[in-house]
């Protein structure tokens, strides 16, 4: 056994063989101090281990000494230890020498001198490695670098040429510790830290942003293009990116003190950075979304000079391309395009389409809108073929809304192309409503942002677009086909007739859009997937109705879903207490042992404050239209008030049209009403006959027991077992359009 600390053989290897090689557990008790006996693990290892036969073949060497006899003919195809004798000199006829053999043990054995090098070189890098890449290590980095900060001074006029020298050599010692240490260490805690000590340093020092892009040119594909594409930290990417865009805008501000060498290496830098969107940068779809943030943030920093570089290195017809990948109206066949994202997850793109837009909003796009701009800027770039044919094609939307990739500035975009068009607004809804179809109980919070600007966008299509997204108020009916009967449309049922319970749904808020699709608008999602969803569905349409006046009409004026309710807001108040109530128990919030990231995410606050926000508003309109003398107190109140609907007590039939196999019927039915009297857990209203139809019935119990806390629950159940109160009957017209049958 050969150990290389000491240099020499120890005479008594093989009694310690196992236990100075083998590592494994340790049963021995006086292994000295590294044995640590609760592990009961020896930590000797050998770093390499030579296996030798026991029969050793006996080695072959050049004969050293002359023999008076006639040497021996060898038979190379017969060297074996039986065949040949043990310093014997023989004769090789194929290569014209004398050998000998001798016994293996005979020389004297050595470890080769290359060999002994290259180990001992291995273990000194090992040992330089553990130094360098070690917290120790940075820390001691992180504090010359804080302490050095302190001298420089903050840009005088003249720097002396000290001053030069240490900001310079701060600025290679702390770009030399990111992005060839750091990016490239387990323990890298301490890389954001150094970062922002550097950035620290181009505020204070002119020479300091030059220094770093003179050491990043040096090699730009593997200090800069390796680490954002390929490097698996994310912190590490995230912050490599950062300091890019601080040293950039650093020197963009001080382009008349440059000089010509310096800006020849920025503009070399910055086409290194755009000539970085191929299409093998797909391969890395897991890690390239700091590299879009570098260049989103350089144009959103750099100015209108950025932005003309994009414009001449064709960025937007670029990253369109590599968006939309087979898709792109610029796809080649014989070009290969690799396929970005799996079943699990998806690219994170949002930086790329956020980049498109802004980019796009620096263009000329009257050729697209068939409108000039009306903001009354002029746009500084002229929209060119590839770039036309990039943002027309239906694929950048469509994969945009669907899987979920907007931005504000996308929102931006679509209010300008929508404004005024009916086919684009018609075409959006429908994606809008697919794409908040597709998984109700993912998070919808990119898409309901999309939703809120296409509602809130005021044109003379802002009630059509009401009416596709969140849906058009309407009864649920049924139709009883009497047995035998000749007609398919006997009677209509709707209303008290229709439902077993008061809190059964008794309105629909379909779409004119989903006429042939199973999409449901908005406010048919919210209410049939209350329990399902999290709080920020409910959130955007509060926001929307307290930020739009029209938005807030519009759903004031639908009808209840249940008759437990005055108005279609009615529900959220006790949904948000149920939610409080289950997320606060499941988190420990309750009883004060949630971590504080849990209590700062709890969405109940902001909810809450937004539903305060609404009952105020209401309580400002319905003050405008007091209720009537003899309504009991504590109900709850809409404008205009709700009625109930009882029995029908005529139908007639305006329109039957059959044509290729298609009955269409156009009925108007009359039916008894009744005033409603909600109070969130009941109905005062409720005629007596329904009232025991509903006692008798299968009750449907709410989402939350805290919903029978709203209203007056006790003393309406009172009341109504003394006497239901009711009103006369009367007579309410209501056309019932769309009863279609096909026919045989």
């Amino acid at each position: 056994m050969f150990e290389y600390a000491k240099r020499h053989n120890k005479g008594d290897s093989f009694k310690k063989l196992e236990g100075e090689c083998f590592g494994g557990n340790c049963d021995s008790a006086d292994e000295g101090i590294w044995a640590f006996r609760a592990f009961s693990q020896n930590i000797k290892s050998a770093y390499m281990l030579v296996y030798e036969r026991r029969m050793k073949t006996p080695l072959k060497r050049l004969a050293s000494r002359q023999t008076d006899k006639s040497p021996a003919i060898l038979d190379c195809e017969n060297t074996a230890p039986t065949r040949v004798a043990l310093n014997r000199i023989y004769f090789d006829p194929k290569k014209q020498e004398h050998v000998e053999f001798v016994d293996f043990h005979a020389p004297k054995q050595n470890v080769p001198t290359t060999l002994y090098r290259e180990v001992w070189q291995d273990n000194g890098n090992f040992l330089f490695e553990r130094q360098i890449y070690s917290a120790e290590f940075f820390r001691f980095v992180s504090d010359i670098l804080k302490e050095s900060l302190s001298l420089v001074p903050i840009k005088a006029e003249t720097e002396t040429a000290a001053d030069t020298m240490e900001a310079r050599s701060m600025t290679r010692i702390a770009g030399k510790v990111v992005f060839e240490v750091l990016a490239h260490a387990y323990q890298n805690e301490s890389i954001r830290t150094i970062s922002e000590q550097l950035m620290g340093l181009f505020q204070r020092s002119r020479t300091a942003a030059r220094e770093l892009l003179d050491y990043l040119t040096e090699d730009v594909e593997g200090r800069v293009m390796a680490v954002l594409h390929r490097c698996p930290e994310r912190e590490v990417r995230s912050t490599a990116a950062n300091l890019i865009i601080e040293m950039v805008c650093t020197l963009l501000t001080e382009t008349k003190s440059l000089g010509k060498e310096s800006a020849c290496k920025l503009r070399t830098f910055m086409d290194s950075l755009c000539e970085g969107v191929t299409q093998e940068l797909s391969q890395n779809w897991l890690r390239f979304e700091q590299y879009f943030d570098l260049l989103y943030g350089l144009a959103q920093r750099g100015g209108e000079k950025i932005v003309a570089l994009y414009y001449e290195k064709h960025m937007m017809a670029r990253l369109l391309d590599f968006y939309l990948g087979t898709k792109s109206p610029l796809y080649v066949k014989t070009q290969r395009r690799y396929m970005m994202g799996n079943k699990v997850r998806n690219p994170r793109l949002e930086p790329l389409v956020g980049l498109v837009c802004f980019l796009a909003l620096k263009f000329d796009l009257q050729e697209i809108l068939g409108r000039k701009c009306e903001n009354g800027e002029k746009p500084a770039f002229a929209l060119r073929e590839d770039e036309k044919k990039c943002l027309e094609a239906s694929e950048f939307v469509e994969k945009t809304v669907i899987e979920g990739y907007v931005t504000p500035e996308f929102c931006r975009l679509i209010a300008m192309v929508i404004f005024e068009n009916e086919k684009r607004s018609k075409n959006l809804c429908k994606l809008i409503m697919c794409a908040l179809n597709e998984d109700p109980g993912k998070d919808m919070t990119p898409n309901l942002s999309l939703l809120r600007t296409v509602l809130e966008l005021s044109d003379s299509l802002q009630c059509k677009r009401l009416e596709w997204l969140l849906g058009v108020g309407s009864l649920q009916k049924a139709f009883v086909i009497p047995w035998g009967s000749a007609k398919p449309h006997e009677k209509v049922r709707c209303g008290l007739e229709l439902v077993d319970s008061v809190r059964d749904t008794v309105s629909d808020y379909s779409s004119v859009l989903n006429y042939n699709t199973p999409y449901d608008s908005l406010l048919n999602l919210l209410w049939r997937h209350r329990k399902s969803f999290d709080l920020a569905p409910v959130r955007c349409l509060l926001a929307m109705m307290l930020g739009s006046q029209t938005i807030f009409e519009y759903v004031m004026r639908l009808p209840p879903p249940t008759y437990n309710y005055a108005k279609y807001t009615d529900w959220i108040r006790p949904l948000v207490e149920g939610y409080r109530t289950s997320y606060r128990s499941l988190f420990g919030i309750t009883f004060g042992v949630c971590s504080p990231r849990k209590k700062a995410e709890d969405p109940y606050e902001e909810t809450k404050k937004l539903v305060e926000e609404l009952e105020r508003r209401c309580a400002l309109e319905f003050a405008k239209h007091p209720p009537s003398p003899d309504q009991p107190p504590g109900l709850l109140r809409a404008h205009p008030p709700p009625y109930l609907l009882g029995r029908p007590t005529e139908e007639h039939t305006l329109l039957e049209e059959t044509k290729e196999g298609v009955t269409l019927v156009v009925s108007e039915l009359v039916t008894e009403t009744y005033r409603s009297l909600p109070t969130g857990a009941d109905n005062l209203g409720i005629p007596k006959r329904y009232a025991e139809k509903q006692k008798a019935g299968m009750q449907v119990l709410h989402p939350f027991a805290e919903e029978g806390k709203a209203g007056p629950k006790a003393a309406g159940e009172a009341k109504k077992e003394e006497s239901p109160l009711s009103v006369e009957p009367t007579v309410l017209k209501i056309e019932v359009v769309n009863r279609i049958f096909f026919g045989s």
